[in-house]
């Protein structure tokens, strides 16, 4: 007996995704997890001048736009030259953290916090409002702690989404001392009241720790440091096996090197994978179980305790997808401690950095790279420009595209086990199957990849019953 099973939409994400999974005599054939948007930003920004990037490519996304912002920052900031105050870069890390917890708390405490709390409601029923409507204390401390990281956006860079903050070779704006000294007061509010949801939810968090979960093994790769969690900056890319050995470490700018990419004809994304290993075995996970896994020491003494209560240990890789979301919850105590630390520095009131922006840019390389971790996970923007400084070439390596071809493998095992243990239940596939793309936390509109191929757009006349295809030349 054959079995198509298509989910679509995949709900509780990000933009839009299908699943499509096709059995035959109860083995799964193949799993898909496809891609459904078209944005080709990397085409949109050709023939730009290349100061405008930082502004234009927030729009790719309205969750990640904090990241994409930094990332193309960095990126401009080596096409120009420029070296970046302490200061200035102090509040661009400042601002990406606050990203981070904004991104971090939406996905685990509105979009997955259903999956965890609410196993015994039906599936049809299982989302934020009853949600909200069983734990209305709970949400409402998340948004207190999410509308805070909300204040440092708006303060940094103008809005929560779509910041302007970031400036070639420095920053827009120092903070004025009293917005430092009530967000410094907000910030301990919030690890306060973070600490009280972690305690809230500890019983909820033991119960998944003392399950048997699907823990399938990949390999990772992220920023590394060996003093700290880098999420803004370092000066390695690290890639380790399920087993925690080094497959590859190697300098960003040479990720082209070690990173390659598959165009694939059932999605919009690219596949990208480690070029030493080779396709498929190259395949990786990037985000916070990649960055926690491979990070052998946090400078947060919060971040830390986190790790040892959820069974994280150094040196001993994790490969469990739920534990994910687990990570996610230590990286937002990481930032909150982090960002309490930038705001006791006064030095980032100083008129200094206005007087830092270049008054004249000029073109010291005609290529720039420029790579953070966002929310989920490694983030690369690369641009080449002409002696006048207009985009002839852009590549962007988001963290969702790199994590697909792991999604649709993890699907395809979870599939094949669901079988193995009561037939080819579709009810029991769609729990587990969307709860698994929850797991990763995919952000689809950052999809920017385009396949190469044509594409027609039939716009219907509907007063004169025609219609009109563009490009014309395609019939």
């Amino acid at each position: 007996m054959k079995h198509h099973i298509t989910i679509c939409p995949v709900t509780r994400i990000e933009g839009h995704a299908k699943v499509t999974i096709l059995i035959e005599e109860n083995e799964v054939k193949n799993a898909l997890f496809q891609v459904l948007e078209f944005r080709a930003f990397e085409h949109f920004i050709k023939n730009r001048p290349i100061e405008e990037l930082p502004i234009l490519v927030t729009r790719i996304c309205g969750l990640c736009s904090t990241a994409h912002h930094l990332a193309s920052i960095k990126a401009v900031d080596h096409i120009f030259g420029l070296e970046i105050p302490d200061e200035a870069r102090n509040l661009r890390l400042m601002l990406h953290l606050a990203g981070i917890i904004h991104s971090h708390l939406l996905h685990f405490f509105i979009l997955y916090l259903p999956d965890l709390m609410l196993s015994d409601v039906p599936l049809q029923k299982r989302g934020f409002t009853e949600l909200l409507r069983r734990y209305p204390s709970l949400i409402k401390q998340a948004l207190k702690v999410r509308i805070f990281a909300h204040k440092v956006l708006e303060a940094l860079a103008g809005s929560s989404i779509h910041p302007t903050g970031a400036v070639p070779g420095s920053f827009s704006k120092p903070l004025e001392h009293e917005v430092r000294m009530e967000l410094l007061s907000l910030c301990n509010e919030a690890q306060r009241t973070y600490s009280q949801i972690l305690n809230s939810i500890r019983p909820h968090i033991e119960r998944f720790l003392s399950q048997s979960e699907l823990n399938i093994p990949s390999n990772y790769l992220a920023l590394y440091d060996e003093t700290d969690l880098a999420l803004y900056d370092s000066p390695t890319i690290k890639a380790i096996s399920s087993n925690g050995n080094v497959i590859d470490s190697f300098d960003p700018c040479n990720y082209l090197e070690h990173i390659n990419e598959l165009v694939v004809e059932w999605s919009y994304a690219k596949a990208p994978f480690l070029t030493k290993l080779g396709y498929p075995d190259g395949f990786y996970r990037v985000g916070p179980l990649a960055r926690i896994n491979i990070a052998e020491k946090i400078d947060s003494d919060w971040a830390e305790s986190l790790k040892v209560e959820y069974g994280f240990r150094s040196g001993i890789v994790i490969n469990s997808t739920r534990h994910y979301n687990l990570a996610r919850l230590i990286e937002i105590a990481y930032c909150l401690d982090k960002i309490c630390e930038l705001l006791k520095d006064p030095s980032i009131e100083r008129e200094s950095i206005l007087r830092s922006v270049p008054r004249k840019l000029k073109i010291v390389s005609n290529e720039g790279i420029g790579i953070v971790e966002a929310p989920r996970g490694t983030l690369i923007h690369h641009y080449r420009v002409n002696d006048e400084g207009l985009v002839t070439h852009a590549n962007m390596i988001v963290a969702t595209v790199q994590n697909t071809p792991i999604i649709s493998r993890d699907i395809r095992i979870l599939v094949t086990k669901i079988i193995e243990r009561e037939g080819v239940n579709e009810e029991k596939i769609w729990r587990e199957v969307t709860a698994l793309v929850r797991d990763y936390d995919p952000c689809l509109s950052c999809s920017v990849h385009s396949i190469g191929s044509p594409l027609t757009i039939e716009i219907v006349l509907s007063n004169t019953n025609s219609i009109v295809r563009l490009p014309k030349d395609l019939k």
